[in-house]
């Protein structure tokens, strides 16, 4: 693996702690969208998972 693929870690705490959440309307945007029930979804872009959480825990 290279050094650019695991420098994230390095910072990922500070990111974590200090980015803000999505707030819950981007999510009822994202499921209006879809114009039918929700039960799978892929994050495309993944940093610490503040949307995957945001998801995971209304569907």
């Amino acid at each position: 693996m290279t050094r650019r693929a695991v420098s994230f870690g390095a910072t990922a705490q500070a990111y974590e702690r200090f980015r803000p959440g999505y707030p819950s309307a981007v999510l009822d945007r994202v499921l209006a969208h879809a114009e039918r029930p929700v039960t799978t979804a892929l994050e495309i872009g993944a940093g610490t998972g503040k949307a995957t959480r945001l998801f995971a825990r209304r569907v």
